[in-house]
């Protein structure tokens, strides 16, 4: 499983997914991706509060009402901008160790709020990213299971290890540490937490 590093930037000039300004590269070609993909330059460039469907249109040299064939509304175009951050994540391994899966995938997660500090708060209070949380809080019950944790107390357990993350993620995104210190700290407590959690899990077993 590989660390997710998924950045709202400009894509380079040449490459695949780079954006054409020109209206009449624009006239018949108007679709999701592309909206997705300027959405992602505006954010960049402007910040987050400059992203709406009508500065969408005047970029993309296209009347305004042509971004409400594809979204509804802002909230819409968030989801799906929100949807791709996630989606580039890959599901944990079922035949690596559970402290090693999580600990990927709490790094995984980390990253997306600590390299998108524009839409981290929007991310961690819009019930917009709840199909891409949804699908990490899965992994991560999946894996404290594995680890020994009782039913009775996964849950518990689960939303311990999502504060965590999404609490030092948007630690990162607001007070802009070292990206090294912001990596090694992050990186112990995560030893720190996990550690304890297999402590406990051992402890369980020696017990029962």
């Amino acid at each position: 499983m590989k660390f997710s590093k998924i950045l709202f930037k400009p894509y380079s000039p040449g490459g695949s997914a780079t954006i054409d300004h020109h209206p009449a590269s624009r006239r018949g070609h108007l679709d999701k991706k592309l909206i997705v993909a300027t959405a992602r330059e505006i954010i960049q460039r402007e910040g987050l509060r400059a992203l709406t469907l009508r500065h969408l249109g005047e970029t993309l040299h296209v009347d305004a009402t042509a971004m409400y064939r594809h979204f509804s509304n802002k909230s819409a175009l968030l989801t799906a901008l929100f949807g791709e951050l996630f989606e580039e994540l890959e599901a944990p391994d079922p035949l690596q160790p559970w402290r090693q899966n999580l600990t990927q995938l709490m790094h995984a997660w980390w990253n997306i709020y600590r390299d998108n500090r524009e839409v981290a708060a929007k991310l961690t209070k819009s019930p917009n990213a709840d199909p891409g949380r949804s699908m990490l809080t899965g992994w991560v019950a999946t894996e404290l299971a594995r680890a020994g944790i009782p039913q009775e107390r996964l849950e518990q357990y689960q939303q311990v290890i999502c504060a965590h993350v999404m609490g030092h993620g948007l630690l990162n995104a607001s007070q802009e540490p070292p990206p090294q210190a912001a990596e090694q700290t992050f990186t112990l407590s995560v030893d720190l937490l996990l550690g304890s959690i297999e402590e406990l899990a051992a402890h369980r077993e020696t017990t029962e």
